[in-house]
């Protein structure tokens, strides 16, 4: 009879709590999977309706959506009794969802966790409703979580610090306040920005943001555009720190000297107009359509070098923000799922797929990128590109022979499967003890894949020489059959009698040993196993005494 999931997620986790929470949350995330599918089958089907062309096509298009929106209706209830607002929790990973909530001028939004030394240990983009999903491998200790955007203002910083296990998840509701002239670790270390060729006022807002409060100004005169940044100390790229001192040279125009227009074509519009109004200029913006980045000056009228003398308005074209497609639809988040999925997914969104291959070992399986990204709008019939990794196959791993000459077979069964190994068995005419093991093939110390297959021949004891054993002989044959002994690697009887230890008396005064004298007198590998040696010599003599 096949198991539940139940019953199988309670041999994973042994606590039935555990399981049924995690029981809980599969069903949660099917539910949210099956909600979004037929969300996205009502959209397509409203789109439909909007297409018609006849009265037939209209009234088959409604009676399908009327349909599609009742399964929708019905999704959701279910979904809504399951709870499926919970993330679902990943083994080892530790997870922030969250959404911040506020007005930005300079996305995107990251958010970072940072140590007790200032250094962050893991951090993530917002998507553009502000929604982000934080992961770290590790655990989060003492860790404070922090909102700035790209140009390094901070938005947000937990008043105490969190610390949360791997494998939990937590929520986040973060509202944004006014940004703080706060130095953001995001880069990790904030480093001085290039402010030659700045005007004055852009310089000091830009240092406001990295929490650089010690600024010096200088003036010199020299021909050129007045008011502007002409050296700077540091120097661009150095490291800020909290006591960093800035010292910026200005350069100071004679009132017989002309001032001239500077070149701020490529510079964002917001700054190319604080540039100007420094200069007593005012800006009329003509936009244009680009490809690249939105709201930077294309071109100026006049152009750099004139006199400004002349002049009180400066043109600027700016690039334009692309137009929103006319009949637009939400990219949705793909990656973690199957391509199977995602085609069900864009097929009901009227999108195509273009997939392409890769191999990783350190991703899952699965789609693991994809463009554009979850939440952008694009119009119908676009395509959206997939990459989809599957993972290479792990050779098998390895593991040493033991040596299993002396155990019983129950020992060297127990020895083979805790070794990941099987093994046969067959009967001999041997002078060894009978039901123990007198010869074994694969041979000790050789290299076979887990899960391999041991040939054991077990003496019958036809031609045992009954003459008894003598007290060390005795204490080896207990030495040999401790399992504990194989599952290490080491063959004790070989060693001892390489290190000419011949009587009982010698193997009581190694088991009297410390481990590091023991390691050096067998040759072992390390302390760890000359620990785990010694405690096999105890036991054999304690056994043996008995």
């Amino acid at each position: 009879m096949a198991k539940s999931v139940t019953d199988t997620l309670l041999e994973m986790f042994g606590d039935p709590g555990a399981a049924a929470v995690q029981a809980d949350l599969a069903q949660a995330a099917t539910l949210s999977r099956q909600e979004l599918s037929f969300r996205q089958r009502a959209g397509a089907a409203a789109a439909r309706l909007r297409r018609a062309e006849t009265p037939e096509d209209a009234a088959a298009a409604q009676a399908d959506l009327a349909q599609r929106q009742a399964r929708l209706a019905a999704a959701q209830r279910q979904a809504k009794v399951a709870n499926i607002k919970r993330p679902v929790p990943q083994k080892g990973i530790a997870q922030i969802f969250g959404r911040a909530r506020g007005a930005i001028e300079n996305p995107p939004l990251t958010l970072a966790a940072i140590d007790d030394k200032g250094i962050v240990v893991a951090q993530a983009d917002a998507t553009a409703n502000g929604a982000f999903h934080l992961t770290s491998p590790v655990a989060f200790e003492n860790v404070v979580l922090q909102v700035s955007d790209a140009a390094q203002c901070v938005f947000y910083r937990s008043p105490t610090p969190i610390s949360m296990d791997a494998g939990t998840v937590q929520y986040l509701d973060i509202s944004l306040d006014a940004p703080e002239p706060k130095p953001s670790p995001v880069p990790t270390i904030p480093t001085m920005p290039d402010l030659v060729g700045q005007s004055e006022g852009v310089a000091k807002t830009l240092l406001t943001c990295l929490a650089v409060t010690d600024v010096t100004l200088t003036d010199k005169t020299q021909d050129g555009p007045a008011d502007l940044v002409i050296a700077q100390t540091p120097k661009a790229g150095t490291a800020i720190k909290g006591d960093t001192a800035v010292t910026l040279t200005i350069r100071r125009a004679s009132s017989t000297q002309p001032v001239l227009l500077p070149d701020i074509t490529g510079t964002p519009l917001s700054q190319a107009e604080k540039t100007l109004k420094a200069l007593g200029l005012r800006s009329t913006v003509a936009a244009m359509a680009d490809d690249g980045p939105a709201d930077r000056v294309l071109d100026q009228s006049p152009g750099a070098g004139t006199d400004i003398a002349g002049i009180d308005s400066v043109t600027l074209t700016v690039s334009a923000r692309p137009q929103a497609p006319a009949d637009p639809v939400t990219v949705p988040a793909l990656i973690g799922k199957s391509p199977d999925f995602a085609k069900e997914v864009l097929t009901a969104l009227d999108l195509g797929m273009q997939v392409a291959q890769t191999q990783t070992a350190e991703k899952a399986a699965g789609i693991i990128d994809q463009t554009p990204k979850s939440g952008t709008a694009v119009g119908r019939k676009s395509t959206v590109a997939l990459v989809v990794n599957t993972p290479p196959l792990l050779e098998p791993a390895k593991v040493v022979v033991p040596n299993l000459v002396g155990r019983t077979a129950a020992q060297a069964a127990a020895v083979l499967k805790a070794l990941g190994l099987a093994g046969t068995t067959q009967t001999v005419t041997d002078s060894g003890q009978k039901g123990t093991v007198v010869k074994q093939d694969p041979q000790p110390d050789t290299r076979v894949d887990t899960g391999s297959t041991m040939a054991l021949f077990i003496s019958d004891g036809g031609g045992r020489d009954d003459t008894p054993k003598t007290d060390f002989s005795r204490l080896e044959g207990l030495i040999a059959a401790d399992p504990r002994s194989a599952a290490r690697g080491v063959d004790l009887v070989t060693r001892l009698r390489n290190a000419d230890v011949t009587d009982v008396d010698g193997i009581k005064t190694l088991a009297g040993l410390t481990s590091a004298k023991l390691r050096d007198r067998l040759r072992l590998d390390d302390v760890p196993m000359a620990t785990s040696v010694r405690a096999i010599l105890r036991k054999a003599v304690k056994d043996h005494s008995g």
